[in-house]
């Protein structure tokens, strides 16, 4: 017999599903048009993101989310952190990310923080994480695309950045006003069997 958590994944996955068919509902598009995932070879500052009302402080070490036993598509994501003008890797960074669960839900009072982590960065800037595709959630009468939030600090601790993630494909993005085309990322694999962002630099201004 199927948990409670599972039924309502594969529900809001047959939802979406369904509205998917019509995403596009605005006149014209409202995500940002700054042009399209920088790769590594092009060195651009990522742009900024809404934190959300989401975030909580202190989330755990770690770089494996994939931890509860959630039915879901195992997404890795990977890549590294640059200063300024990418001369240089940001030795000592610390990424934190935090995301919806598969069935598109926030955890924000258990002590497990469910889908939160901080990530500290090798000497070559480089971060990792293993966890599951977000789901999508309603924001107001519109879905929001899939997304990952994310923080940047410094070796010092200080802040440097806070933005999102999307996927490239997402229905909803183009609709989405928080969303800018130049933080879609490419990945191999598909939503059906496994997610992989690599490459995935934060360039800090």
């Amino acid at each position: 017999m199927k948990s409670r958590r599972e039924v309502l994944v594969g529900l809001s996955a047959v939802a979406c599903a369904a509205c998917a068919k019509d995403a596009v509902w605005c006149d014209e598009p409202l995500v940002t048009d700054d042009g399209p995932f920088p790769y590594p070879d092009t060195c651009a500052v990522t742009a900024e993101d809404i934190e959300g009302p989401y975030y909580i402080s202190g989330a755990p070490e770690r770089a494996d989310l994939d931890l509860y036993s959630d039915g879901g598509t195992p997404l890795m994501l990977s890549g590294q952190v640059f200063d300024g003008d990418c001369s240089q890797p940001l030795a000592g960074a610390t990424v934190e990310l935090w995301h919806a669960d598969p069935g598109g839900g926030y955890d924000n009072r258990s002590d497990e923080m469910r889908y939160r982590c901080r990530l500290t960065c090798d000497a070559e800037g480089r971060y990792s994480v293993r966890t599951l595709l977000p789901g999508r959630y309603l924001n107001g009468s519109a879905y929001r695309p899939r997304h990952v939030h994310v923080k940047v600090f410094d070796a010092s601790g200080t802040e440097r950045l806070t933005t999102q993630l999307y996927f490239e494909g997402d229905p909803y993005i183009e609709c989405d006003a928080f969303a800018s085309t130049s933080l879609v990322l490419p990945f191999s694999g598909s939503e059906e069997t496994e997610v992989v962002a690599e490459d995935v630099w934060l360039v800090l201004a």
